[in-house]
């Protein structure tokens, strides 16, 4: 709802400077829309309390002049991390994509994280207001030596130019994370941009190269991690869909003790046929012992 009220706003901004002037229209909204955001939705509230939700109002203010910043964090239960985090780290967390537009045409925007901080906005004891931006470095994609190159199978970007230094940050709920690969067939300058989707994600902790102590990590750069445990009936209702499925509930220690009287029944089964065996051989012999020999009469 508060997205699409803030949409409305610019909209209703770049008509007003459209009307004013055409001349970079799109310039002196990026520079002039905080204050123009201000003033209206002061105004508005002024006039009309009920309209104006205190998220809103509390946007317009403006954020609390100091700032967190940290160096991982998990968005939508994806982890970032920046890159000065990851130089003692095999994991890469660091790369970032976002969708944009260059000279009026839309590109996706390749970077590495630098910075995360977080901005609080106009918040109380019961509420808590915050924004995250990434700080990032994009990497040109412009001119015949560097930029990107594509051969219909993978995208490869010189990591040795940047562009957009003016623009660094990003809201974190826009990004998209990418890893880099070694393009082996460019040079060292090359890396092949390599995207996935986001499923399946679970909070796993970090560990340095140059730690061998077994540990876990109860926090990570003050920021709450998000871990996301799988759905056991749903994966019961696939396995159903393939077959019959039948559920069998038992303790362990049941189960093993009812084993060990299985072993031990068949155990007592092989004596008593041993026993009888030997008695029928015993009474077999007896018999033949006490059996009269054949006289002749004459």
């Amino acid at each position: 709802m508060e997205d699409e009220i803030m949409d409305k706003l610019v909209c209703m901004h770049r008509e007003e400077l459209e009307k004013e002037d055409a001349h970079d229209v799109d310039r002196r909204l990026e520079k002039g829309f905080a204050r123009w955001f201000k003033t209206h939705i002061w105004k508005l509230r002024k006039e009309n309390p009920g309209v104006v939700s205190e998220a809103l109002f509390a946007l317009s203010c403006g954020p609390d002049l100091r700032v967190k910043s940290c160096a991982s964090c998990i968005v939508n239960g994806v982890r970032y991390s920046t890159v000065d985090r990851e130089k003692y780290l095999q994991t890469q967390n660091s790369g970032v994509m976002v969708d944009g537009t260059h000279e009026g045409d839309n590109i996706e925007f390749y970077g590495v994280l630098r910075e995360i901080l977080e901005l609080q906005y106009n918040s109380d004891l019961d509420i808590y207001r915050s924004v995250v931006l990434f700080r990032c470095d994009w990497f040109n994609q412009v001119g015949k030596t560097r930029g990107v190159r594509d051969d219909g199978h993978f995208k490869s970007i010189n990591i040795q130019s940047f562009w957009y230094k003016d623009d660094p940050f990003i809201l974190a709920t826009q990004s998209k994370k990418i890893f880099y690969l070694q393009d082996t067939s460019l040079g060292n300058e090359w890396r092949i941009v390599q995207k996935f989707e986001h499923r399946n994600m679970y909070n796993v902790s970090e560990k340095d190269d140059h730690i061998f102590d077994v540990h876990q990590d109860d926090n990570c750069s003050d920021t709450e991690h998000e871990v996301h445990e799988g759905n056991a009936d749903e994966d019961l209702d696939h396995l159903q869909e393939d077959g019959e499925v039948t559920i069998i509930e038992a303790n362990l220690e049941d189960l093993n003790n009812q084993a060990n009287l299985t072993e031990d029944s068949r155990d007592d089964a092989d004596e008593d046929d041993t026993i009888l065996q030997y008695c029928s051989d015993i009474g077999n012999g007896n018999a033949e012992d006490d059996m009269p020999e054949d006289t002749d009469d004459d």
